[in-house]
């Protein structure tokens, strides 16, 4: 054991240890630095884009003045997750100059939506590139550092489309569902060693790029989930420090969340007659309306209907694409 790894693996219990947070300039993992900084811990923060980035740090600089009384004590990554290159000489270069995080977060993320029969194969493969490739090139990482430390936490953010198959969302659940079988095979591997693994499925979260994405979303499923809703992130980000404390695996946020994980567990059929139901609604009554085909149930066998590249989203609502 190195003594760069005794140096920042400690009890949790005494707050000490660093906290590393990948997606930290938006959305789900910007309300989770916010947390961490304001008790001070030590931050490791990576997101794509360096503006964001910095001024991430800038507030939480503001929030808590440890971090401009001791500025090793926050370090900011400028990183795709999705290139495993970078990830693998950025993130070590981070331990090797910081130690081994405590904890791992990994928020980062994209939302492309669309019916799969006119989704392009790039637009929906993104979803998978960065929500499941990123995660594992990232846990590929920082788990043998924590393993040999033998201790360390590795939280993975997935969705409630990472349980729920959700009408329009085949790229993202796809993603998700992966995420979750993932993090499900990684804790049965890291518990023996001293390693707890945790995975989040949050709902709809009140973020910059939640409208967007809303707008994207094809009738079917704002019937479905358009009358869910939102959560403040704030709530979500405290929901998941409580399961993170509590050393949960499963940290569903959110009661209409608990209740379909429930339902999907152990009676899908009802789930599926419920969610049939819904779609079938949807239709019957664009066929009242008088649109054999109105926007939002257009041809899918319409190349003309793919959704643009430049339409991605990550949960801060921002372009992923170039």
């Amino acid at each position: 054991m190195t003594a760069g790894i005794t140096a920042n693996i400690q009890n949790r219990a005494t707050g000490a240890g660093s906290v590393m947070i990948t997606g930290a300039s938006s959305g789900i993992g910007l309300e989770l630095a916010r947390h961490y900084g304001r008790i001070g811990k030590p931050l490791v923060l990576i997101a794509r884009n360096e503006e964001r980035l910095a001024k991430t740090a800038d507030e939480l600089m503001g929030l808590n003045s440890i971090y401009s009384d001791s500025p090793g004590s926050m370090v900011t990554v400028s990183l795709d997750v999705a290139d495993t290159d970078a990830v693998n000489q950025q993130l070590n270069q981070a331990v090797q100059s910081h130690g081994v995080p405590e904890l791992l977060i990994n928020a980062a993320g994209i939302v492309n939506v669309g019916r799969f029969l006119e989704m392009g194969a790039d637009y929906f493969n993104a979803n998978l590139r960065i929500d499941l490739d990123g995660t594992v090139n990232v846990c590929r990482v920082i788990a043998p550092h924590m393993a040999k430390a033998g201790a360390g936490h590795i939280v993975n953010i997935a969705s409630a489309a990472g349980f729920l198959g959700i009408y329009g969302y085949t790229g993202y659940s796809a993603a998700k569902f992966a995420v979750m079988g993932f993090s499900e095979a990684l804790r049965f591997e890291m518990k023996p060693l001293g390693v707890a693994v945790s995975v989040v499925c949050p709902p709809d979260t009140k973020t910059p790029g939640l409208e967007v994405e809303r707008s994207a979303r094809p009738a079917e499923t704002e019937a479905i989930a358009g009358g869910i809703t939102a959560l403040d992130p704030r709530l979500v980000a405290k929901k998941i420090v409580r399961g993170i404390n509590s050393g949960r695996f499963y940290i569903i946020v959110g009661a209409t969340s608990k209740f379909y994980f429930r339902l999907k567990g152990l009676l899908p059929e009802i789930f599926f007659a419920i969610v049939d139901a819904q779609i079938k609604d949807v239709a019957r009554k664009a066929h009242k309306n008088g649109h054999q085909q109105s926007a939002a149930l257009h041809d899918i066998t319409s190349p003309s209907a793919c959704l643009p590249e430049q339409t991605a989203l990550n949960r801060g609502g921002y372009s992923t694409c170039n």
